[in-house]
């Protein structure tokens, strides 16, 4: 019983640190959109800039497909651990290159077309992250732990958010906006090559999961997993994208997106919009592990059911009391929309992780997810300004919070319970 749980210990560490590692890298983009915009791609609107900005991040998630592809075949094949490697490889040399990037004015269009061929790159590479690690610690862990364990992964893919949020709004309170322009951003990429070649070394000190290495010592490794999972379980794959659906939402536009949105809805300065995402961000990382903790008490989907609930009932009257620009209405509403965010993402892990059998469970974990995260996480921002320049309220971004939520709760209402049982 020590021995496993020291397996499990050293395996959350290697999950949740990695994990934390790769989202700041990827992140990253998404705060410094602001700065971004004018440096790749000038115009004399600032919608136009800020849309063609926000285009290059939906591509970047719209290549996670495609690395869920690569990285669940290779994962279903050759194992856990070593996906899990190349994935951290994949973020660390884009990172470093976009810190080096020279911008529109000194090299003009080639500016905006190498930050999309690397943006692309690191899509491919998080197409295996969330879900290799999930999975890696739902295989080590035992039933009773496993919604807390997976929970961990989240935890440190918000962490690693929160941390990109820190060193943003660090660098803006210490820069000024011309040095941050000019050359501050490129540090916080910078960083992101330390941290990622930290987390590789991490992953090389793990074991391989047991429930893997039962397969291949029984010879039960599927030749085609991708072929299997959509020829056997094409339904549960559809399921899995409509379960993540709300989360990719909640990513895209709370996490990604509403820095942005403070700044030039509400007109809040760029280090204080930036305060506040890293104060949801917070919020998140304190509940999360509870929440995944309270779904192997009480089961996966009653917490998961009550975020969707909270966020579907309260989105707008949060969104229209931030719109007032009062510090205490935008934090409280910021926390009890990190609250139900915490119930949704502390529980999805788990619950995918037990929807797909053991021999394609990377396969189908990766591709139901990340299909939901590149249709829905990466256009969020492009959709909130979509919807607010259309409508002309800023509130309107609270609709989509609302029909991503309903459609979940539709979905995980209809599945079976899953907590506390073994993996199959």
């Amino acid at each position: 019983m020590v021995k496993r749980g020291w397996l499990e210990t050293k395996s959350a560490i290697s999950s949740g640190m990695g994990s934390l590692l790769e989202m700041y890298d990827f992140s990253l983009y998404g705060f410094l959109a602001p700065l971004l915009a004018p440096l790749f791609f000038p115009a004399h609107h600032r919608y136009t800039s800020f849309l063609a900005t926000f285009a290059v991040f939906a591509v970047g998630y719209l290549m996670r497909p495609l690395g869920s592809f690569i990285y669940g075949h290779f994962g279903d094949r050759l194992g856990r651990k070593k996906t899990l490697i190349y994935s951290i490889l994949m973020m660390a040399i884009p990172t470093f290159l976009i810190a080096l990037l020279p911008t529109f004015y000194t090299i003009g269009y080639w500016a905006p077309i190498g930050l999309l061929i690397v943006r692309m790159i690191q899509g491919i590479a998080v197409g295996g992250e969330f879900s290799g690690a999930t999975l890696f610690l739902a295989e080590h862990a035992r039933s009773h732990r496993r919604g807390f364990l997976c929970s961990l992964v989240f935890f440190g893919i918000n962490a690693g958010i929160l941390l990109a949020a820190a060193v943003n709004a660090m660098l803006a309170s210490n820069f000024d906006p011309t040095e941050m322009a000019d050359w501050g951003w490129r540090v916080a990429f910078a960083v992101g090559l330390i941290v990622a070649f930290v987390a590789y070394f991490i992953r090389k000190r793990v074991n391989e999961t047991p429930i893997f290495m039962d397969l291949k010592i029984h010879h039960n490794i599927q030749k085609a997993p991708l072929f299997e999972v959509f020829h056997k379980h094409f339904g549960k794959i559809v399921k899995g994208a409509c379960i993540t659906w709300v989360a990719s939402v909640i990513v895209g536009l709370l996490f990604m997106y509403l820095p942005t949105y403070l700044r030039h809805q509400v007109h809040l300065s760029f280090a204080h919009s930036m305060q506040v995402g890293t104060t949801i961000m917070v919020v998140v990382i304190i509940f999360i592990s509870f929440m995944g903790f309270l779904s192997d008490q009480f089961g996966r989907k009653p917490i998961f059911l009550l975020g969707c609930l909270g966020i579907a009932i309260f989105s707008f009257p949060f969104f229209h009391l931030m719109k007032f620009g009062h510090h205490f209405w935008i934090y409280f509403s910021v926390f009890f929309f990190a609250l139900f965010a915490s119930a949704i993402l502390g529980t999805i892990g788990a619950i995918l992780s037990e929807l797909f059998p053991t021999p394609v469970r990377f396969s189908g974990f990766s591709i139901a997810y990340n299909i939901a995260f590149a249709l829905f996480a990466g256009t969020s921002p492009l959709i909130a300004m979509g919807l607010i320049h259309f409508t002309g309220h800023s509130t309107a971004p609270a609709y989509y919070l609302i029909f991503s939520s309903i459609l979940s709760i539709l979905v995980v209402y209809s599945i079976g319970e899953t907590a506390r049982k073994p993996l199959i």
